[in-house]
Formats: structure tokens, sequence, C-alpha cells
């Protein structure tokens, strides 16, 4: 550690408003330090009528809800971002990631 400084990564999803009217993109942000891996999958939330998955992410529907599965590891840079899909939600809901 330098300077008290937290060494780990911290990769979140997020959801946030697209140019398309009723879409929002899928966005990985890694607000940690250190490099970290992609999640595995990423949950969509209940009730998302359409989606599709972007930047080596594809839209998964064999289950009750959508998800976004990685098509091959990878890593989310320190302090980066990247969008791996778009959703149109009837909620307001956040998804979740798994490893």
């Amino acid at each position: 550690m330098v300077r008290g400084a937290d060494l780990r990564p911290a990769v979140a999803i997020r959801l946030r408003p697209s140019g398309i009217p009723g879409t929002r993109d899928v966005v990985l942000v890694n607000g940690g330090a250190l490099d970290g891996s992609l999640p595995a999958t990423v949950d969509l939330p209940p009730g998302c009528a359409a989606a599709d998955g972007v930047a080596g992410y594809a839209l998964d529907r064999t289950g009750p809800d959508p998800i976004l599965r990685r098509l091959q590891p990878g890593i989310l840079r320190g302090g980066a971002e990247r969008a791996i899909g778009w959703t149109r939600c009837a909620a307001e809901a956040e998804p979740d990631a798994r490893s």
C-alpha cells in the first residue's frame, strides 16, 4: 500500500440511460485501483422485455430471467468502464453479477 491506498479491484454493474428512449446501457465500472476480473454472468432485473450483450457478453434467456453471459475471460482495468449490453426494463431495479 502506498499512502494508505486500498489496492483492490471494485467491479460493479450500473444501468445508465442510453441515447435510445426507454433503454439503459449495462456498464461494468471498476472503481478500484487494481484490475478486476469480468463477471461470468450479470443477472438482469426481472421484467426486462428486451436486452442484448456486447463487448464479449451474450444474452442468455434459458432461465426465468435474462442473463448476460461472458463469452471469454477478461479483465477490467482499475478506474475503467465497459459497456457490456443494453436493456429495456419495466422496473428500475439494478442487475447483479456472479463471478
